[in-house]
Formats: structure tokens, C-alpha cells, sequence
């Protein structure tokens, strides 16, 4: 027989078992999901080249004799702010290596570093724009050297009002820069009643993990949230944002998994954790009809 031989109802059999595995899907939604409205967050935008020359390099105001190269300020539109682990520059040609950050440059070395300034004042206590830099080591660098940085924005079309502060301390809150935009589809039916813009999720009924069993504890995997592949259900990534429509609690999308059956994808599967009231994203504006 051939090694190139395949069984010609293979391909019949995974197409009739993803099949199954969707509508399986589909009829425990129906029975038992839940509405959901679905904010997508928005997505890195197109790399962007800027700093031509020297012109824009000016002293750094907190660190006396270093120089920084402005990468985003309040006069430029928001869709350009950078992510910060996109950032390269070389000086002169040559390619210089990021730093941690501007406090743990190493002497010599051809190094830079990027800040970014919030609510921050100089060593005059004078109150500087909020914007974002690339603070170059010195020495090597000198003034008059030719400085390129490339960079890739945050998201394409980022509103200022959209903009979501950096906050590492507490997990409820925005985590981002990034915006959002609300999943839409005005002609959705859940159980003979029109859910305009929502889609079906399904919510665990027991989020234990841990069994009381005769020999003491027993760990085992928390049930998951979880949603049809599209194009039954919008496709679902990390941090997007879920607003219930039974209370209007909003979530994070977290620790996202995507399940498949004979090659398919038949299921998005997921944590979510709630965010705190107080967080910009109860401010985003939910289109419900």
C-alpha cells in the first residue's frame, strides 16, 4: 500500500464531528447562556518612524547632563503613542540597546531608556506634559548626533476620552493604553427574544477548585467561561471586556484558550476577573438597541 494512501472518509468523518461538537455547543447556549455585551479592545496599530535629527533632543529634566528624545506629547494625536517594548533607536547609525530604565544605565555603554511622564514635575517642581521619551546614556552620546527611533503605536484609532491608565498595583483595574470597541450585531435572538449586540457566554455554575475528600483537600480545574468559535460567537482575546446584561458587572478577559475538535475550533474558553467599579471601563457607554 502507499505511504501517500489516506482513508478518503477521514475528512468526512472530522467534518461531521465538528459538526456535532457545534451544535452540541450551540443548544447548551441556547439553554443556558447568558446575554453578554463584548467591548474588543483594540489592537496595535501600524509601526511608525519618527525623530528625523537632532532637533528634538533636549536635556532630560531629571537627570542633569542626559539627553532625551521625545516619542509622544499631548500635541500629537493619540494614535501614535508607542508601545514601549517596540521601541528601537540607534545614534549615527549605530543600534543602541534598551535599559531597564534610566536609573540602571550602565557607564558606557550604548544604551537608552524609555520614560514616561504622568503627573510628574521637574527638579524645579515645575509641572511637565504628560508624553513619553527615550532617554539617551551619557556619555557615549554627545549633542549633535543624528538620533532615529521606529516604534509601533499603541492601537490605530485611539480616542483621548478611550485612553485607559497603566495601573500595575491593582489587578481590577484597566491594565492599558489600548481603547476599545463594542462588538456589534443588531439582529441577535436569544431564546425568542431580540438581544441586540450581545452574545451567549457561558457562566460556571461552581467556581471551587478545591474537594473535601477522606484523605484532606483535592485540587482540581476550576470550571471556565466559555463561547462558540466565531462565526457563531465574536472572536474573544485577552483583556476585551465582558458587561453582563442580567447586572451590568463588567470583566476582563483573562487566561484565554481556544479548544479544538478534529482541527477546528469549536470553543473559546476563558477566566474572567470583575473589574472595580471605579475603573475607566464602567465608563464605557454599552449600545444595547
Amino acid at each position: 500500500m502507499s505511504n501517500f494512501w489516506t482513508d478518503p472518509w477521514a475528512g468526512v468523518e472530522a467534518t461531521r464531528r465538528i459538526e456535532i461538537a457545534t451544535e452540541q455547543n450551540h443548544r447548551y447556549l441556547e439553554i443556558a447562556g447568558e446575554p453578554c455585551y463584548l467591548f474588543k479592545r483594540r489592537q496595535r496599530g501600524l509601526p511608525v518612524a519618527t525623530i528625523p535629527g537632532s532637533a528634538e533632543i533636549e536635556p532630560d529634566p531629571e537627570l542633569i547632563g542626559f539627553y532625551r528624545v521625545v516619542l509622544w506629547d499631548t500635541t500629537q494625536e493619540t494614535d501614535r503613542y508607542p508601545e514601549l517594548s517596540t521601541v528601537s533607536l540607534s545614534v549615527d547609525g549605530i543600534q543602541w540597546s534598551m535599559a531597564f530604565d534610566k536609573n540602571h544605565f550602565t557607564e558606557g555603554a550604548q544604551e537608552f531608556a524609555v520614560d514616561e511622564w504622568k503627573d510628574r514635575v521637574d527638579v524645579n517642581n515645575v509641572e511637565i506634559s504628560n508624553a513619553v521619551y527615550a532617554v539617551l546614556n551619557t556619555p557615549p552620546f554627545t549633542p549633535g548626533s543624528i538620533v532615529t527611533v521606529n516604534f509601533t503605536t499603541i492601537a490605530e484609532r485611539v480616542a483621548q476620552v478611550a485612553m485607559q491608565p497603566i495601573t500595575v498595583d491593582d489587578p481590577k483595574t484597566a491594565r492599558s493604553l489600548y481603547g476599545y470597541d463594542q462588538f456589534l450585531n443588531p439582529n441577535i435572538s436569544v431564546r425568542g427574544r431580540m438581544w441586540p449586540h450581545t452574545f451567549l457566554l457561558g457562566f460556571p455554575n461552581v467556581p471551587r477548585d478545591l474537594n473535601l475528600v477522606p484523605a484532606g483537600l483535592e485540587l482540581t480545574a476550576p470550571l471556565r467561561h466559555w463561547t462558540q468559535a466565531p462565526p457563531f460567537s465574536p472572536e474573544i482575546d485577552e483583556h476585551d471586556v465582558i458587561v453582563r446584561t442580567t447586572n451590568q458587572r463588567r470583566y476582563e478577559i483573562i487566561n484565554m484558550e481556544r479548544i479544538t475538535h478534529a482541527g477546528q475550533i469549536v470553543q473559546q474558553q476563558f477566566d474572567i476577573v470583575e473589574f472595580n467599579p471605579d475603573a475607566p471601563e464602567y465608563e464605557l457607554v454599552v449600545l444595547s438597541v
